[in-house]
């Protein structure tokens, strides 16, 4: 429920940013402002990707990864492939920064064969694909908030890529 309503609230963000960002670049006659420092953020849906990101983040391939290694596990968990299909449809759905283009289409094709697995509920198959789902979507997440801090000025301070 919390995810539903923090998608929607980024996405009405995104909205009215876009909005905003199509009155600011009008200068009365219909022709385009020159663009501005800024301007890269207007051509970028950052709401979407905040929200994508989140989304991305609530499946909790990280966990995944953590159960599957373990000896002990027996089965797939049954929520894992609702949280792995959110997650594919959240990054399938966006248009990400071209700097991030490249991780976005390495985490869908990591995350379709573990989404594979899931469905089939398969637990030698989770395990053999969930390594590479969990590697990419760091790469993933950790490159977009990069890439987010660069357009805010911020870079170096994005939090990004974290390894374990």
């Amino acid at each position: 429920m919390a995810a539903r309503y923090l998608v929607a609230v980024a996405l009405t963000a995104s909205i009215a940013m876009a909005a905003l960002a199509c009155d600011a670049s009008e200068d009365g006659d219909g022709a385009a402002a020159p663009a501005s420092a800024s301007g890269a953020l207007a051509t970028v849906d950052v709401g979407g990707v905040l929200a994508a990101v989140e989304v991305i983040e609530r499946a909790d391939l990280h966990d995944q990864n953590r159960v599957l290694a373990l000896p002990e596990t027996t089965a797939v968990h049954p929520a894992w492939l609702g949280q792995a299909l959110r997650a594919r449809t959240a990054t399938a759905i966006v248009d990400w920064p071209a700097e991030v283009q490249d991780r976005v289409d390495a985490f869908l094709e990591a995350l379709d064969p573990y989404i594979a697995a899931l469905e089939a509920d398969d637990l030698q198959a989770a395990r053999a694909t969930v390594k590479e789902a969990h590697n990419a979507y760091h790469a993933l997440t950790g490159r977009a908030f990069e890439v987010l801090a660069e357009m805010a000025g911020l870079a170096g301070d994005s939090g990004g890529d974290h390894h374990h």
